[in-house]
């Protein structure tokens, strides 16, 4: 039995579209937006709600790559994907940013059906590998509170 893989995406599922202890869920968040908000930066300056997304997709492929290779380094921060622009992901729209990220989620759901509890023991960097599959957690978690204070502040 998968005990702690389980656990794991359990968590991610409640993230994304549960009913998380903290509050609101991601998409119950993003769904708050209009179009026009959704890429609207805070003080003209701060990330949009759609670079938080695209930001919390890339992590996601990172993720899915360190479990499908897992020696293989990531392009990681330096990663022109990492912060994508504003006007470009504009240029995609909403509702395509919101498919993009569930794809995503759906294929680390997938990944994650692929290992096992002993796979989470390998070494990954200076870490093991659950270390940074758990992480997609908390940096969601993060990436959530951070789309609901542009919301406060749009």
């Amino acid at each position: 039995m998968n005990q702690r893989v389980m656990k794991i995406k359990k968590d991610l599922q409640e993230v994304v579209w549960g009913e998380p202890w903290y509050g609101e869920s991601l998409m119950e968040k993003l769904n708050r937006f209009s179009e026009e908000k959704f890429f609207q930066k805070p003080f003209g300056k701060l990330h949009s709600a759609a670079e938080q997304l695209s930001h919390m997709t890339f992590w996601r492929k990172e993720v899915i790559m360190s479990i499908k290779n897992p020696g293989k380094v990531s392009h990681g921060m330096q990663s022109p994907e990492n912060w994508p622009n504003n006007d470009l992901l504009r240029e995609k729209g909403k509702e395509y940013l919101i498919k993009e990220f569930l794809h995503i989620q759906q294929e680390l759901d997938i990944s994650l059906d692929e290992i096992d509890d002993q796979f989470l023991d390998m070494a990954y960097r200076e870490n093991t590998m659950e270390f940074i599959i758990r992480g997609i957690v908390q940096h969601d978690i993060y990436h959530i509170g951070q789309i609901g204070l542009i919301e406060a502040n749009i």
